[in-house]
């Protein structure tokens, strides 16, 4: 699967988990915070499809994303603690989530340059 598919997925993921987040709790729009951040993915996918070069920059751009991200996410766990309601398993989902998507950017990114490497 191409990253520009993965990031359709991963943001597609964002946006349910935001949403399913506000259905369950009907207090706060806080809950769609992950909904919110599903827009950027959603543009940087879109982008992606424009060219090899639109891809490359891109995905790069989305996985700098990603490593914001984690650190956001890992600081307000690690400050508030993982708190057992709708927005601690929020946050929670979100942050194994982006860490598995940075896990495939960096893998699609080493195995991008051992193509490129393969071809010379």
């Amino acid at each position: 699967m191409s990253m520009t598919r993965i990031t359709f997925v991963y943001a597609g993921f964002l946006c349910i988990l935001g949403v399913g987040a506000y259905l369950l709790t009907r207090t706060s729009l806080t809950a769609l915070i992950p909904a919110y951040f599903s827009v950027p993915f959603f543009i940087l996918g879109g982008l992606a499809t424009l060219g090899e070069k639109w891809r490359k920059h891109t995905m790069h751009v989305a996985a700098l994303l990603a490593v914001i991200m984690i650190l956001m996410l890992a600081s307000m766990l690690v400050r508030r603690g993982l708190a057992f309601n709708v927005a601690g398993v929020s946050q929670l989902t979100m942050l194994l989530g982006t860490m598995a998507y940075l896990a495939a950017s960096v893998n699609s990114f080493i195995s991008a340059r051992k193509r490129r490497l393969a071809e010379k």
